[in-house]
């Protein structure tokens, strides 16, 4: 889509029903995964960051790296989890090099 789209989900404990790698294994620690029934992220997606708003903080945890389909019932899509991939992230973004967001929704782009 042209249009930035966006949904909710639902983060889920590695070791749901609904979280699976595609082999019958569970997910790796670098993984996570979210479900929301009939959202999801899609083909085109990938790249794209999960996030987490409490309390009006934006937290990016994950960024879409695969699912089984486009909002299939009862699988969840699947997530790198940003905490695993710290050290390498701090070590090659630029310091202060971040753009203003343009919309009204202002959030962290990495949080600890």
């Amino acid at each position: 889509s042209e249009i930035l789209l966006r949904t909710s989900l639902t983060v889920l404990e590695s070791t749901h029903a609904y979280c699976f790698d595609g082999h019958n294994r569970s997910l790796p620690d670098s993984k996570l995964c979210a479900y929301g029934l009939n959202h999801d992220a899609c083909f085109g997606d990938s790249g794209g960051p999960l996030i987490v708003e409490e309390n009006g903080r934006c937290t990016v945890v994950g960024v879409v790296s695969y699912g089984f389909g486009c909002s299939t019932q009862f699988v969840a899509g699947v997530y790198t989890r940003v905490t695993e991939f710290m050290d390498w992230i701090k070590g090659h973004a630029a310091v202060g090099g971040c753009m203003e967001p343009k919309s009204s929704l202002k959030c962290d782009l990495l949080v600890q």
